[in-house]
């Protein structure tokens, strides 16, 4: 999270942190390992209202499972970033967001918003797709 800017993220204490792993003035985060199923609905509604005790917003971060449709579906549907840990080979994580507001808070680093990136996604997409409708002739190789 400090990554991200949240740069008073702290870790809470290990038990008793009411559902909140990391807290920032901004965000309440909870981390999970489950090493065989993915992370579910309840778990993410208990991170929302943990979350929403502290006054922040709710950020899911699983690690190498993910999460199930449902949570998912329920987390795009609450504004929750839900994060999913993908390990590198040099020890070290990459984070892929699986839900808008991760999404969001990814870009926000980058200085670019989520609205100019969604467009300028479906903006790539048109000229390949306008690519492809070319005589070969009058294509970009």
């Amino acid at each position: 999270m400090q990554f991200w800017g949240e740069h008073d993220a702290v870790a809470t204490q290990f038990s008793g942190d009411g559902g909140v792993d990391v807290l920032s003035s901004n965000y309440g985060a909870q981390v999970k390992f489950y090493s065989n199923k993915p992370v579910g609905r309840p778990e993410v509604q208990a991170l929302v209202g943990a979350a929403a005790g502290h006054g922040v917003s709710p950020a899911f971060f699983a690690y190498s499972t993910g999460y199930t449709a449902e949570a998912l579906q329920w987390a795009a549907d609450m504004d929750v970033a839900c994060f999913k840990f993908i390990p590198r080979q040099d020890n070290t994580f990459e984070f892929e967001a699986n839900t808008n507001a991760a999404a969001e808070l990814i870009l926000r680093e980058e200085g670019i918003g989520y609205a100019d990136y969604v467009e300028t996604q479906e903006l790539e997409t048109q000229y390949v797709d306008f690519q492809h409708e070319l005589p070969p002739f009058l294509r970009k190789n």
